[in-house]
């Protein structure tokens, strides 16, 4: 299996900017739109929307059909958002209202997998089954 190229994190290491839009339209044209059009990255918006996992999921299969790095915005810090949006196909994810090291610390920890984190697997699409 082919390792992904981080290019947003390699254009923040070398100084450059990472350029890209959230959108919350439950649309995977509109995603899929928008990793055509140049741009590093897009965030799907879930903090402030009702977009559902199944239309995440399709929306982060169309980005990821682009140069684009697929993000999702999650509502909070739980665990469990994480988990989901990281099953989905996310490669990113933006946590709101982080308001401690500790906090952006188990952040962290739920993004990996043992022993550098907590997070469990589960034989899905992003995992490839």
């Amino acid at each position: 299996m082919d390792m992904i190229r981080n290019h947003v994190r390699s254009n923040l290491s070398s100084g450059k900017p990472a350029m890209g839009p959230f959108i919350g339209l439950q649309s995977p044209n509109v995603a899929e739109l928008m990793g055509n059009a140049g741009f590093d990255f897009v965030v799907v918006e879930s903090e402030h929307n009702g977009i559902e996992s199944a239309e995440i999921e399709h929306m982060l299969m169309a980005i990821g059909n682009t140069n684009a790095m697929p993000i999702v915005r999650i509502p909070s810090s739980q665990q469990g958002y994480i988990q989901k949006a990281l099953d989905l196909g996310a490669l990113g994810i933006v946590v709101p209202a982080v308001k401690t090291a500790e906090e952006a610390a188990e952040i962290v920890l739920a993004t990996r997998f043992p022993p550098d984190g907590k997070r469990s697997w589960g034989p899905l699409r992003a995992s490839k089954y």
